[in-house]
């Protein structure tokens, strides 16, 4: 059995600003196209150097009250 994993991306850049339900915090993210193969990432805007985090399974560092993604030092909560 062949898994065939198609791949799509979005046309136009699209921001969502909210509170975060744990921090309180203001936050904003930024959904962009990107280029085939590219996969998900989050863009650290607020760290210098603006580094970034891969989606990815491997990256989980913690699920208690949300996923924490963590890449080279960097984390990200939801």
């Amino acid at each position: 059995m062949s898994f065939i994993k198609f791949q799509r991306t979005i046309s136009n850049n699209t921001s969502c600003v909210g509170v975060g339900l744990h921090t309180g915090v203001e936050s904003k993210i930024t959904f962009k196209p990107a280029p085939d193969n590219f996969g998900i990432r989050f863009k650290r805007m607020d760290i210098e150097g603006c580094p970034e985090i891969r989606a990815d399974i491997d990256h989980v560092v913690d699920i208690s009250r949300g996923t924490t993604i963590a890449e080279n030092g960097v984390k990200i909560h939801t």
